[in-house]
């Protein structure tokens, strides 16, 4: 029996009949995703998706509704999902089959079901980002296909708030700069994302590790000409190496014996002043930021879960929400490597199943501050 299609008459009636492919009615189109609706800034956490033996291995890395529900609970709004550079580049790159992505937009539609948004970080330094290992041209591309494949699914594009050209950009002889043209990294990730959507926010990190305290320094961030619909990423710690390792010194030693951690001694800690740096450092950022009337985002910024050091970390939030240019932040971090993988985890990381955690009771100050 020869196969039947919906037809449609000419009075606009419906009927099953053979085929003829002027008439026969298209499927209709799939349900419009609406985003997650927020109002004022978007405060969270970093979401690691890194620190796991291969790119499809620890399932507990993968977001859910049950392991989101104290996050939900906690009024967070954004997350900022940790990609691996290496397997996602490579992923990409090959133009094939892209399981790890795919797995990383499953995350990402449950984020944004529990009413999250996503900032899709490519978390790593690009050291070889202009050069013949991965030339400008190839490096323009994979961010034209990842974002693409992203905007191919409407449920994962509908809880994606920003793309971000890499997570800390160093070690690349002045190439993340250069010529803010062809000879650029941050520009050419910025025209592959554009060539497939003219509006999605563009997350913009600088050289050297994006500091907000070095932002304006030497390594040619100053002159980064930015599009529409984009901001500068800030990150900040406080101890005195801004690595967030928070090794020796007063403070941070005392810290890593209560958690038998081994103290580096090649680490300045977190002792004596560098509480009031801490957000000296930020204030320093912001105001030259301000004055190149950018918008800017805090990515990446911690302290020591320690009683002493809220009131450091509530100065930090206060002067992110009262400047109107600040769109957010995202603490570092939280998730499933919280305690499972990343070596410094229980110095800023909020673990997720710890409802107590320190961090939990400044956090909550700014985020029942936000309506989702």
């Amino acid at each position: 029996m020869p196969d039947k299609y919906l037809r449609q008459r000419p009075d606009g009636s419906m009927y099953w009949g053979d085929a003829d492919p002027a008439v026969v009615v298209p499927s209709p189109p799939p349900p419009v995703v609406v985003p997650p609706v927020t109002t004022g800034k978007l405060y969270g956490l970093n979401w690691p998706f890194l620190y796991i033996p291969g790119p499809l291995d620890a399932p507990g890395c993968d977001m859910t509704d049950g392991n989101l529900a104290i996050y939900k609970k906690h009024k967070v709004n954004v997350l900022r999902l940790n990609a691996h550079s290496t397997w996602l580049t490579n992923e990409i790159r090959a133009n094939g089959p892209h399981p790890y992505l795919d797995r990383l937009m499953r995350s990402m539609k449950v984020a944004g079901r529990n009413g999250m948004r996503i900032l899709f970080d490519l978390h790593g330094e690009g050291k070889d980002i202009g050069t013949i290992a991965f030339p400008f041209a190839e490096w323009q591309e994979y961010h034209r296909r990842t974002t693409t494949i992203l905007k191919s699914d409407p449920e994962a594009w509908a809880a994606l708030w920003a793309i971000g050209t890499l997570n800390e950009p160093a070690n690349n002889s002045g190439r993340w700069v250069g010529d803010h043209k062809d000879n650029s990294g941050y520009a050419r990730a910025i025209a592959g994302i554009r060539q497939v959507d003219a509006n999605i926010q563009i997350s913009v990190s600088g050289n050297q590790y994006t500091n907000a305290s070095s932002w304006n320094g030497s390594y040619g961030n100053e002159s980064m000409v930015l599009p529409r619909n984009s901001h500068i990423e800030f990150h900040q710690y406080a101890d005195g190496s801004f690595s967030g390792r928070y090794g020796a010194g007063q403070d941070g030693y005392v810290f890593y014996q209560a958690h038998n951690r081994a103290s580096n001694p090649q680490e300045e800690g977190c002792g004596g002043d560098n509480g009031a740096r801490f957000v000296a450092r930020l204030n320093q950022g912001l105001t030259w930021a301000g004055s190149k009337g950018y918008q800017v985002f805090v990515g990446e910024f911690g302290v020591p879960a320690l009683q002493d050091w809220m009131p450091h970390l509530e100065a930090f939030y206060k002067k992110l929400q009262d400047t109107s240019f600040v769109l957010g932040s995202t603490e570092w971090y939280g998730g499933y490597e919280a305690k499972s993988n990343w070596p410094y985890s229980g110095m800023q990381g909020v673990d997720p199943a710890d409802d107590a955690a320190l961090h939990w009771s400044v956090i909550d100050r700014y985020t029942n501050r936000v309506q989702v």
